[in-house]
C-alpha cells in the first residue's frame, strides 16, 4: 500500500518491491517506491502463511534491501 512515482530517468534494476519496469517498456524510467527505506515481505510477494509458497527467498531480498538502506550484514 505504499505510494510509487514514476522517474523518467531511472534505469535501476527492477526487484518487484521497491522498482518496478513497466510490462514492454525499453529504456530508462521506473516506477519507484516513494519509501522505500521501509520494506516489509508482503511488498515483495510474501503471504507468510506457509501455505501459497516458501516466503525465504522474500525474506532474504528484504533483510538486503534492509542492509543495503541501513548498512550492516545479513546473515540468513
Amino acid at each position: 500500500g505504499d505510494p510509487f512515482f514514476w522517474d523518467p530517468t531511472s534505469t535501476a534494476t527492477p526487484d518487484q518491491g521497491d522498482v518496478f519496469l513497466p510490462t514492454g517498456h525499453v529504456g530508462a524510467g521506473r516506477w519507484q517506491r516513494i519509501n522505500p527505506q521501509a520494506p516489509y515481505l508482503r511488498q515483495f510477494g510474501g503471504k507468510g502463511d506457509d501455505v501459497a509458497l516458501n516466503d525465504t527467498a522474500i525474506a532474504n531480498a528484504t533483510v538486503a534491501k534492509l542492509v543495503a538502506a541501513y548498512g550492516g550484514s545479513a546473515h540468513t
